[in-house]
């Protein structure tokens, strides 16, 4: 028989029932956790070219989710919280009620009130490595007020021991592997912080039928438990400082997902202890004026900060968002940002801004280029900064403190494309 020809068009329908016939991997499990932190570019790709399958699936929230935080380890911090907000509209009315209330330094305020207390647990948005840069300027301030761990959400089951062999790798857990963690974690070592890590290392629970809250619950409360036992369970005179992720650290009855027992309610069960609770989540500027909070612009307006502050009213009350009141004790308002050469004024504090070397890509685009202190692995630590080249006439700028940096360039396919030395003043 003769072999027949298939024509154009049908040759197409072809190729594109073939691509839906691939199946949808989960968004989070694109590429492995090794290959995504080391080389984000080709998990970014892979979304890119499966967005429109996850959205005529309903899942592209989830891919939105996982590429907002894939960006943010890039260094597009404005496209991550663009990618999160997904079109979001702020609320329209603000509570107000700050009569009586004066702004204040946040670090200087969180400070005084730790002095009393032995916890101080600290959330951050996943996607905003703008409150991993504010928890760090608290490190100093606790470790003189006697605060000598610092556990986190993300850190791995074996970090305590890593940690006595080398700065941040890796291997400390996946939110740590973006460079503002990473600067955190580096300064908590010099310091002398010991890691505590508490996340409950299991997998595959599933809710059963009447029970939404089953996985969440059993979640926070091994957190709780590990945190208490890790801890106090071995230094009972402890003070820690926790950074968790978004609403693990709401103390009472959570606002939305009724039946969740958050872990710093749990905590508090089973320590007996009263944590100082501070949110940066709620009041944090979104992607535009048009999907912030009403509240978070009339603070704004009233208070016009220059830096983040909280809400006083003597002696010691703070203001707090009606949702969150008997929730958190604090909440800290970041400004919005202002940029230069593409990063923003919270991440340029004490660094220099300087041109990345986009020549080591080899004209292989997206790639992103990176910069590692002097004497550390490009396959295992974690970088100083790092940045996303999209064509071969990009601009990015890195931001790093004064020293000597090997910068590397890294393709799509996670290898290398180039690396030189250089100084930094």
């Amino acid at each position: 028989m003769k072999a027949r020809c298939l024509p154009l068009f049908a040759l197409g329908l072809l190729c594109a029932c073939r691509a839906h016939m691939e199946p949808l991997p989960d968004p989070f499990r694109l590429r492995s956790n090794e290959e995504t932190l080391r080389a984000p570019v080709g998990a970014l790709s892979e979304l890119e070219r499966l967005m429109p399958r996850y959205k005529e699936a309903g899942q592209d929230w989830m891919a939105l989710q996982h590429r907002a935080f894939l960006l943010s380890l890039a260094g597009d911090y404005a496209g991550a919280v663009r990618d999160f907000d997904n079109g979001r509209v702020g609320a329209t009315a603000a509570a107000g009620g700050f009569e009586g209330f004066e702004a204040q330094d946040a670090a200087a305020a969180i400070l005084r009130e730790a002095e009393g207390r032995r916890v101080v647990m600290v959330n951050e948005a996943h996607h905003m490595p703008r409150h991993r840069a504010f928890t760090r300027t608290l490190l100093e301030g606790l470790y003189e007020r006697g605060y000598r761990y610092l556990a986190a959400e993300t850190f791995s089951a074996g970090v305590s021991e890593l940690a006595l062999n080398s700065g941040p790798t890796m291997a400390f857990g996946y939110y740590s592997a973006e460079p503002v963690f990473g600067d955190m974690v580096r300064e908590a070592l010099r310091l002398g912080y010991r890691l505590v890590p508490y996340e409950d290392e299991g997998s595959g629970c599933v809710d059963p039928p009447g029970d939404p809250q089953h996985c969440a619950n059993q979640r926070d409360r091994i957190q709780a438990e590990q945190l208490n036992a890790r801890v106090f369970g071995k230094d009972p005179q402890a003070k820690v400082l926790v950074h968790a992720g978004f609403d693990h650290i709401y103390k009472g009855q959570h606002p939305h997902s009724k039946g969740w027992k958050t872990m710093a309610r749990v905590f508090t069960e089973v320590s007996g202890l009263d944590p100082l609770c501070v949110d940066q989540v709620q009041m944090s500027p979104r992607s535009g004026e048009a999907a912030d909070d009403a509240d978070y612009k009339a603070v704004l307006a009233a208070f016009a900060p220059g830096s983040p502050i909280v809400l006083r009213a003597l002696p010691d009350r703070y203001w707090v968002t009606p949702e969150l009141r008997g929730l958190v004790d604090m909440q800290v308002v970041h400004p919005r940002p202002s940029d230069e050469f593409g990063r923003p004024d919270w991440l340029r504090s004490g660094r220099s801004v300087v041109a990345a070397p986009v020549d080591l890509c080899a004209g292989a685009f997206p790639c992103l280029l990176q910069a590692f202190h002097q004497g550390d692995d490009p396959a295992a630590a974690v970088a100083a900064d790092q940045v996303l080249a999209r064509a071969a006439d990009a601009a990015p700028a890195f931001a790093l403190r004064p020293g000597t940096y090997l910068f590397v360039a890294v393709g799509a396919d996670a290898k290398e494309r180039g690396r030189r030395a250089g100084l930094v003043r």
